[in-house]
């Protein structure tokens, strides 16, 4: 996934589908350049609408809940807002393998 702060960051996320529930990880950059931090992800796909949860162990209550909400696309991209804490930016991301 693409997340659009300052500038271009791009976020490794991996999820599993089993009917509608979600679960997966995505690696939330850190504090420390180049450093991430994998994030255990819980949720559901409904409708085309993707909603995903997780806490980031030992962080501050600034940046500890991660939300990832989004929008699948008639051409297969997907579309959202990503929280983490009190932070938000935009995302756009797209399926790489099957």
């Amino acid at each position: 996934m693409n997340v659009q702060g300052d500038h271009v960051i791009q976020i490794g996320m991996e999820l599993k589908q089993e009917g509608e529930k979600i679960t997966g990880t995505i690696l939330m950059p850190t504090q420390h350049i180049g450093q991430r931090m994998e994030v255990s992800l819980t949720g559901t796909f409904v409708d085309g609408t993707l909603k995903v949860s997780g806490t980031v162990e030992g962080a501050t209550e600034d940046t500890a809940k991660v939300e990832v909400n989004g929008t699948l696309e008639k051409d297969g991209t997907m579309n959202g807002t990503l929280s983490a804490g009190k932070h938000g930016a935009s995302w756009t991301g797209e399926r790489l393998g099957r």
